[in-house]
């Protein structure tokens, strides 16, 4: 089954357990991808304060962005809803009209430049 939203489990959470849960349950080998295939999860990440690092990935996790498959990326974000991302790209649209090149200096994902 292809994700086409965001399926991480960030594993920070269980940094609140003893450290040595993480360290045991990543060490046993396949425990975090049973967990994984158990719950239909695309991928499981570990976020350090540095970077997060993908630990468990079944299948790649793709959005739709203006009717394109898009990689998503660990850490990487959307806005909070459809209708939000609909507007903001509503108002792109509006300021950038028919003028082309068009240069989307924030680009992201591409939620923008693949809407011009």
């Amino acid at each position: 089954m292809p994700f086409t939203a965001p399926g991480d489990v960030v594993l920070a959470q269980l940094a609140t357990r003893r450290r040595g849960d993480v360290k045991a349950a990543w060490s046993r080998g396949g425990l975090l991808a049973e967990y994984a295939e158990d719950c239909n999860l695309a991928r499981i990440v570990w976020r350090s304060c540095a970077r997060e690092i993908p630990i468990v990935e079944r299948c790649p996790v793709r959005v739709l962005i203006s009717g394109i498959s898009v990689a998503f990326p660990p850490g990487t974000f959307l806005q909070a809803s459809a209708a939000a991302e609909s507007i903001l790209v509503e108002e792109v649209l509006s300021g950038t009209g028919d003028r082309r090149p068009a240069l989307d200096l924030f680009a992201g994902l591409g939620t923008f430049a693949s809407s011009l």
